[in-house]
Formats: structure tokens, sequence, C-alpha cells
């Protein structure tokens, strides 16, 4: 069964292991996707209506069975949250970011691929953005928080990151709790809960350069 249920080891009578608590609910490639620990678990291609994380046959591995896989790190690597690119899924631990991605046209649990694409802290309570050209996220590891963009993630090779807070670097708190964006007006906005203060971002693309 999927990794997030419990377990139960050979010891008579039998302990059952305790299930695991899912962070994050998403859909990549007509699959349901369930992040819980360390694991992305994805269903059976088209069963949304009635998820099944169950492979029908132990003997042969086919492209519509469901796929159960795990990051590998030295730190702990519970992941919390994701955004589906091109290239891929993109996950974010609070340290580390992953990319579940195929070698093969066809995904399934064979060709599927959990790998490290960057090693940068993630505020797992504000969800990471689309930008368009880049992906954004806050590092709040810090005094204050970062508000960090990662382009060019790729399978293979090393994404290139800009933290395009650093010209002002005392200027987000560190627990600001709220984000959103508006990609029409290439806006970003942060705040924090119960404060009336709002700080605005503003973006565009010039020449595959992002400006600001």
């Amino acid at each position: 069964g999927p990794s997030f249920i419990g377990t139960k080891n050979t010891a008579d009578p039998p302990v059952y292991s305790e299930d695991r608590k899912i962070n994050k609910i998403a859909y990549f490639r007509n699959r349901l996707v369930f992040l819980s620990g360390e694991s992305v678990i994805c269903s059976r291609p088209g069963t949304i209506d009635k998820p099944d994380f169950w492979a029908h046959t132990a003997l042969v591995v086919s492209a519509t069975d469901p796929i159960d896989i795990s990051c590998a790190s030295t730190y702990p690597s519970d992941l919390f949250d994701t955004l589906e690119l091109t290239t891929g899924l993109l996950c974010f631990s609070s340290n580390e970011q992953y990319l579940l991605a195929a070698d093969d046209t066809i995904m399934n649990p064979d060709t599927a691929k959990l790998r490290s694409v960057s090693t940068f802290n993630y505020n797992t309570v504000i969800p990471p953005l689309d930008l368009g050209m880049t992906v954004g996220w806050i590092d709040n590891s810090n005094k204050y928080s970062r508000f960090v963009e990662s382009a060019n993630i790729v399978r293979e090779g090393e994404p290139t990151l800009i933290e395009s807070s650093r010209i002002v670097p005392t200027l987000l708190e560190k627990n600001i709790d709220l984000i959103t964006n508006s990609r029409e007006n290439g806006l970003v906005l942060f705040g924090k809960t119960d404060s009336d203060t709002v700080i605005c971002y503003k973006y565009f693309g010039s020449a595959e350069k992002r400006e600001q």
C-alpha cells in the first residue's frame, strides 16, 4: 500500500506503525499526488474521482501503476508544497527543493526520479509562487526573510538562483505569513496577519533576465 498508511511488522502479535500526516495534495499528469513525510505518492492515472494507490499486480510494472518515491538527503526533508513546471513537479522541503520527473516520455515507478535541484531554505507557512520565467519562495532562516527566485529548473544541471530581496535585506520581517502575486501586472505582495503594512515587489522580464 501507499507509504502514508501505517504498516505492520512481523512481531506476534504484529505492531502497526502510525499513519503519516499528509502535508499537501496536488494534481500532476492526471495523477492525484500526496506529500507525506519525505515521500511523494502518486495515484494510478485517471482515478481522481476514486483515487487508487495500489498496484494491481506485483509481477510487472506498468505505466498505470501508482508511484511512491522518497527523496534522499542528509537533512530531515519532509515535503510541504509543490509547483507544477514543464520539466516536472517541483517539491519543497524546509531546506531543499526536489524535482519529480521521468527519464522517459512515460512516467511510471521505473522511470520516475525525485532529484535534488537546490538547497535553499523554505518557509513552510507560505506557498511558493509561479512567476512565469521563475519560481519564487520565502526563506526565513535568518533574522529577516529573503525572497528567492529560481530559473532554468531542469532534470539535469543546476538552476539559476537569485535573491531578489538582496537590495533591501532588512525589509521583509522574519515572521511574514501572507503572499500573493499577479503575473499579469508583475507584482508580488507580502504581508503579515493583523498588520496593515503591505510590501510590493514589481518585476518584469527583459531579454531572458529578471528586472525589478
